[in-house]
């Protein structure tokens, strides 16, 4: 459906990966290295609507360090100097840790590190 694309990523406030168009957080390490972190704000379903958000992330952190911008200011990538880490809420649906474990590759294809935090609520 032609309005489907646009609602799947388009930014989306009320969706625990509220952004698809910025990197959330990049820091650098005191080794050199850089972290890129998404935070997703909220436990994700196995929807398709949520997994095609996730990837769709992934696309743009990796866009991201391949780009000339990025490695002009950073420098070129190496197997340890980028890591990827995905803060995401503990009672996730298990589909969405399974997807992660497989973007491993794809991410050290694009010369990444992938992490995944498996962040629990924090009652105040």
């Amino acid at each position: 459906m032609p309005g489907e694309d646009a609602a799947t990523y388009a930014d989306d406030p009320r969706h625990p990966i509220a952004s698809l168009s910025s990197v959330d957080l990049v820091a650098r390490r005191r080794d050199g290295g850089l972290d890129l972190m998404m935070l997703v704000s909220g436990p994700l379903g196995a929807d398709e609507r949520s997994q095609r958000r996730l990837l769709r992330k992934f696309d743009l952190y990796l866009a991201n360090i391949a780009a000339p911008a990025f490695l002009a200011q950073f420098g070129e990538p190496g197997p340890t100097a980028i890591t990827i880490s995905v803060r995401v809420d503990a009672g996730s649906d298990p589909v969405i840790f399974d997807l992660l474990r497989r973007c491993e590759p794809w991410v050290a294809e694009a010369g990444a590190k992938l992490e995944v935090e498996r962040q629990t609520a924090q009652v105040h």
